[in-house]
Order: C-alpha cells, then sequence, then structure tokens
C-alpha cells in the first residue's frame, strides 16, 4: 500500500485516467497512443473533457512534470480549440454514450458504475488504457492521515489502520469502481489490473501545482 514518502500519510484506493469511446465508430486501433494527441485537429469535435474536475487538474500536473510546462499549455490550448468541455465526467461519459462525441477523458470508475447499471452489454461504449508511463495513463489516490491538531490520535489512528485493512478496503471499494491497495483485497468491479496500467511514476500533487495548473487553464482560456 502506497505510503508518502514522509510517512504522514497512507493511500487507500486509488483511480486510473482513461479513454471512453464510442465502440460503434471506433476499434482500440483507432485511439492515440498518448493523451497529448487528442488535443489535435484529427480530434476536432469528437474528443471530450471535464475542464473543471480535480482530476482533469491533476493530468495536468502531471503533463507539466513528464514533458514540461509548454507542452502542457499547448496540449490544453488544443483540447479548447479542438475538444468539447463538459460539466462533469458522468455527462461526458453520457455524450459518448449518445454519440455526439467519439471519446473522452475521464476516470475509470465513471465507465464501471455506469456499465454495472446498465448491464455492460447494453452498453455502447468502453475504456482504452493509454499506458506507457504517459500522463493519459495517470493512477491517482485518496488516503488518510491523522491531523496533528487531533485530540483523539489513537482513535484516529485506528481508524486509518481499518480503512487500510482488509474490510476496511472492501467497504471502500465495493461500490465504488477505484482500486484498493491493500493486496489481499479484490474488487467487485471487473477492472483492469493495476500492475498492467503501466502508470507514469509522479509524486503526489501539492497546493502549489495545482494552483499552479489552474493558471494555466486561465491561459488556455478554459477558466
Amino acid at each position: 500500500m502506497p505510503v508518502a514518502a514522509k510517512k504522514d500519510w497512507v493511500a487507500l484506493s486509488g483511480r486510473s485516467r482513461v479513454v471512453v469511446y464510442d465502440t460503434r465508430k471506433l476499434s482500440e486501433k483507432d485511439l492515440e497512443k498518448s493523451v497529448l494527441n487528442y488535443a489535435t485537429p484529427k480530434w476536432k469535435n469528437r474528443i471530450g473533457y471535464a475542464p473543471t474536475s480535480g482530476a482533469f487538474l491533476e493530468q495536468v500536473v502531471a503533463i507539466v512534470k513528464l514533458k514540461g510546462e509548454a507542452a502542457a499549455l499547448k496540449w490544453l490550448k488544443g483540447l479548447k480549440e479542438y475538444g468539447k468541455p463538459y460539466a462533469k465526467n458522468s455527462v461526458a461519459l453520457q455524450a459518448v454514450e449518445n454519440g455526439e462525441i467519439d471519446a473522452a477523458l475521464i476516470n475509470n470508475y465513471y465507465w464501471h458504475a455506469f456499465a454495472r447499471e446498465k448491464g455492460v452489454q447494453n452498453v455502447h461504449t468502453r475504456l482504452n488504457f493509454v499506458r506507457h508511463r504517459d500522463p493519459g495513463a495517470l493512477v491517482t489516490y485518496s488516503g488518510a492521515a491523522v491531523l496533528k491538531s487531533s485530540q483523539n490520535k489513537d482513535e484516529a489512528k485506528k481508524f486509518v489502520a481499518f480503512l487500510a485493512s482488509k474490510e476496511g478496503q472492501r467497504a471502500l471499494t465495493a461500490v465504488r469502481a477505484e482500486y484498493p491497495l491493500n493486496p489481499h483485497v479484490v474488487s467487485t468491479f471487473n477492472l483492469e489490473p493495476i500492475a498492467k496500467l503501466e502508470a507514469p511514476q509522479v509524486s503526489a500533487t501539492t497546493v502549489s501545482e495545482k494552483e499552479h495548473a489552474t493558471r494555466l487553464l486561465e491561459q488556455a482560456g478554459m477558466k
């Protein structure tokens, strides 16, 4: 289970950035090997994204870390010009399902929840995992920590330990298709194995990095 370098917090569940696509229009071979390539004329009015999503902001931070600020700004400007913005990831997913656009950049759990509700055999969309250590394969985590100011540190530590336990992990990931990070727990959803995601290795996003990413969105005209 991932633990921060300073051991001041522990990751409890993870989720992957993915490309959801319309199987009536596209196959895996039609999709890009890098998320950066979706911000191009080829995908004009075909690719959706949710610029107000926290996960989208973290993806911008990852691009800055892996490819540089100039590449991140170019990507944002390309999405602004050629892509279609949506208020939420779930709305972007529904737009793909409805045939309004061909594909969208979302988190994996939105599709898994949708497919479980509708029945996977009844939906027209599937997930593409970008892999290749690309920013499009980013995995982000939810975590827990005990505040220094806590007046109930012992109880708080016990609660965090419970969340990291097999029982706690099952409870956390039973109703939401996030990856349990306790190696002894298997998700009830049919998730792509986390070891096969080929996610890039980037450090946890800081507040200042998110603020910087927000300024890049402003420069690109997304805010």
